[in-house]
């Protein structure tokens, strides 16, 4: 019987060993960006401006931030870039790239409301 105590006692002192720590962290700030910009990274490599990987990664960040409760918009905007070939040959190319704007109203309540607005190009 002692031995089946120690055992539910020793069991029970690392069960809270280990969650305690756990429980007690809390975020930095910047620990959400930069899990959603490694998520981004991993799942939709070669977001180049105008590939479908740059589209669809607008769209996970816009669901993303609509999750936390901002109303968001993505947005599109026109663009071009001199290409050279490999003959040397320059010529423009244009493309159509995506940006992501989100905004949210403050919690204070004045003449002028609070209102945090990020502009987000997933690139």
């Amino acid at each position: 019987m002692f031995s089946a105590l120690r055992h539910r006692t020793a069991a029970l002192a690392l069960g809270v060993c280990f969650i305690l720590p756990v429980h007690a962290s809390s975020s930095k700030p910047g620990d959400f960006a930069n899990t959603q910009a490694r998520h981004i990274a991993t799942f939709f490599p070669g977001r180049m401006t105008g590939t479908p990987a740059e589209m669809l990664s607008a769209d996970y960040i816009r669901q993303t931030v609509s999750a936390n409760g901002y109303r968001s918009d993505i947005r599109t905007f026109n663009s071009r870039y001199i290409y050279t070939a490999r003959d040397n040959r320059k010529s423009w190319h244009n493309v159509t790239g995506s940006t992501v704007i989100a905004a949210h109203e403050g919690k204070r309540r004045s003449r002028s409301s609070l209102w945090r607005i990020w502009i987000l190009t997933p690139r």
